[in-house]
């Protein structure tokens, strides 16, 4: 291996998460699930409804004339202007204080615990308004004062009511599709943990043709306690044929969930999460970043991933936070489920929202027929409450959105060892009682693992390194047989005793890494934790570390080249582009540049430093503060080393250290003081060379005292 493969290979291990950054960008990109035009036609949208004012409990069901031919919905949007104009009937016409709250921020007084894991606000037209957790904080304004409101979610899209979570947002009566989202309900029976609701619809005549009846239910987390810890919601629909003589043919479109609040402000941390049926029962997780909905594929249906494979449940999900819908009849070939960015053209915050079609029912005359229950969870991403064997178990698995990365890289996740970090970070945290703290010491763990491999890979690149003149002679010796100089190279290397690993051990300690990444990402606990028992200006080791907001500062951030967007000035990053540069420059064994070339290649190699402020300036200051212990730590594990072996160097020429190494014919001829070694083989063998090597040894010490006495 002669300098220029060396600077190569060692450019190529310092690059290899930029590298694997960037092709799983690719990949992501070059392999999404192919968009498939589902919106009805232009000129055959779906008829106009009329909402009546809906009065008090136990009134007349709402009736709602059905008289347009409409195309069957698969999760599409209404047109526009009939939506605009029903928001102001349902806005005139809604009653005051008919909304329905399930669930309490009651506490159990032996235990302290909350009675209910959420609360649900629904709205007159049977949909979710808002859902409460009543556990956690809000992710907004983590600095203002010690007291913060419970986490709140799954509400409307801003600027688009119609996308109420949980809303039928049509009804498709033998090919006639009839909007329901702005029509309010009945409301049929409520109490503290359930609510129903239904409405009917007419034809033009005024003749019932359909009545819909929805119900939500809830549970305490006594009455969950290892079924979901009361995170999940129940939706059950049944349709009741009006008609005594006709039979029915009748699909629902519902809305899906709406995205968590964003945890950080650069850049978004929200995705659509689908899982799909594989088979032995297992679930293949596949994620939608916001920016894969673009003009031109506003629009996808996520009915089958790209093997065909049918959906068991989807959703949507922040870094901490997730909402997924799960069809009892578990994906089988019945419900569909698309997704469509309601503004495509925006480059930052963009919007999304989900929709469900069920499988269409017949229903005889008279008669009523339910649609398969969905089983709706709201709920943290969290390893307490996702590890859970109800959660972790056929058709659910939710726990496989801990930790979901990109098909490229899957294989270097391995969960048990993302799990394996994170409990000895738990188990740091009990100790120090600071998560950051916990982050320093889980550094300090890895680093001293990985120093046996760390170490031997810094002794053979200094060795190398001081071999460059020989290799030199031997380029110019054996410029025009390439053959022969490989061969010659490498009878040096075994000379000098060195392996042939070349960036093997580099490379074998990727997948720590990685599972490093993921595990920091996945951490629950990081959440609103600060850093130094919170004496540091890092208040939230889940977000970048903002020294300076420039957001509220300036009302905006500020734009940059090539799409990127400044939100804050982050400090942790920069100070890791300096403490990089630094162990590059001065610390990172490298062999003299004999050519142009060489010295180019080194430049790249030291420039690569400038790429991590880019690579990391948006992640989690966890993450970062990750990243700079461990490189630092790297700085003097390196200078430690570098000196352990000038000082082994010079005290072998200065003759004060006996090395044992395999006793050859010409050097027991050159020392007639050296013992004759017998070679010896097997157990017993081995022990008696080694006391002798130990007697020689002490021999040599008791010499090397001689002369200093006798000096």
């Amino acid at each position: 291996m002669d300098k220029k493969q060396l600077i190569g290979a060692v450019t190529l291990s310092a690059s290899v998460f930029v590298l694997w950054w960037a092709l799983n960008v690719w990949y992501d990109r070059t392999h999404p699930l192919p968009p498939q035009a589902i919106n009805a036609p232009a000129d055959t949208q779906p008829a106009p409804t009329t909402a009546s004012t809906n009065p008090a409990a136990g009134a007349n069901p709402t009736t709602v004339p059905a008289t347009n031919p409409a195309t069957q919905l698969a999760g599409t949007q209404p047109a526009a202007p009939s939506i605009t104009a029903k928001i102001h009937a349902i806005a005139a016409t809604q009653p005051a204080g008919a909304a329905v709250v399930l669930g309490s921020e009651q506490r159990d007084p032996r235990s302290r615990d909350f009675v209910y894991s959420i609360q649900l606000a629904l709205t007159p037209n049977a949909a979710i308004d808002q859902v409460t957790l009543n556990q956690f904080p809000t992710a907004a304004d983590t600095e203002s004062g010690k007291h913060k409101p419970a986490y709140t979610f799954e509400t409307p899209i801003a600027d688009h009511p119609e996308t109420q979570v949980l809303a039928t947002r049509a009804l498709i009566v033998n090919g006639t599709s009839v909007d329901l989202w702005n029509v309010n309900w009945t409301r049929v029976s409520s109490d503290a943990e359930s609510a129903a609701f239904s409405t009917r619809i007419a034809d033009a005549g005024g003749k019932g043709i359909a009545e819909v009846r929805k119900t939500f239910r809830i549970l305490t987390r006594a009455q969950s306690s290892g079924a979901g810890k009361g995170y999940e919601v129940s939706v059950e629909q049944t349709i009741r044929n009006l008609d005594a003589n006709s039979p029915l043919k009748v699909r629902t479109v519902l809305n899906g969930p709406t995205p968590p609040p964003p945890e950080i402000e650069q850049g978004s941390d929200r995705t659509i999460v689908v899982g799909y049926a594989e088979p032995k029962n297992a679930i293949g997780i596949v994620q939608n970043s916001y920016t894969d909905f673009k003009l031109d594929s506003a629009t996808k249906d996520l009915t089958q991933d790209s093997s065909k494979q049918h959906f068991v449940w989807a959703g949507q999900a922040s870094t901490y936070f997730g909402a997924f819908v799960l069809p009892d009849s578990h994906g089988a070939n019945d419900y569909t489920v698309s997704a469509v960015a309601l503004d495509p053209a925006a480059e930052i915050d963009r919007k999304l929202s989900m929709t469900f079609q069920s499988p269409e029912l017949a229903i005889p005359a008279g008669q009523s027929a339910s649609l398969p229950k969905m089983s709706v969870y709201f709920g943290p991403k969290w390893r307490d409450v996702l590890g859970d064997g109800y959660y972790s178990s056929w058709p659910r698995l939710y726990n496989l959105t801990l930790i979901i990365s990109s098909k490229m890289c899957a294989f270097c996740t391995f969960p048990w060892l993302i799990a394996a970090l994170v409990k000895i970070l738990g188990f740091f945290h009990l100790i120090v009682r600071d998560w950051g703290l916990a982050i320093i010491c889980l550094v300090v763990v890895v680093r001293v693992c990985l120093h046996p491999i760390t170490k031997r890979s810094q002794v053979q690149m200094m060795k190398m390194g001081k071999m460059g003149p020989e290799i030199e002679k031997l380029k110019k010796k054996y410029v025009d047989q390439p053959d022969v100089l490989n061969k010659e190279m490498m009878k040096v290397y075994k000379q000098q005793g060195l392996p042939m690993l070349g960036c093997l051990p580099m490379f074998l300690q990727t997948p720590i890494w990685i599972a490093l990444w993921a595990a920091l990402q996945s951490t629950f606990e990081l959440r609103q934790a600060p850093f130094l028992y919170g004496f540091t200006w890092i208040h939230d080791l889940a977000k970048p570390d903002e020294l300076v907001n420039l957001t509220r500062l300036m009302g905006h951030p500020i734009a940059l080249p090539f799409g990127f967007h400044l939100y804050a000035i982050n400090i942790l990053p920069l100070l890791m582009a300096v403490v990089t540069y630094v162990n590059q420059r001065y610390f990172m064994p490298m062999p003299p540049a004999a050519t142009p070339e060489q010295k180019q290649q080194q430049k790249i190699q030291r420039g690569m430093s400038l790429i991590f402020p880019l690579m990391f300036y948006n992640l989690p200051s966890g993450l970062n503060l990750y990243y700079l212990t461990s490189t630092s730590l790297g700085i003097i594990e390196s200078k430690i080393v570098r000196d352990h072996i000038r000082q082994h160097e010079e005290a072998e020429k200065a003759g004060r250290v006996f090395i044992p190494v395999k006793a050859t014919r010409g050097a027991r001829m050159r020392d007639d003081r050296a013992p004759t070694v017998e070679k010896r083989t097997g157990l017993t063998g081995r022990f008696f060379d080694a006391m002798a090597k130990m007697q020689a040894h002490a021999e040599q010490l008791r010499r090397d005292n001689e002369k200093k006495k006798g000096k």
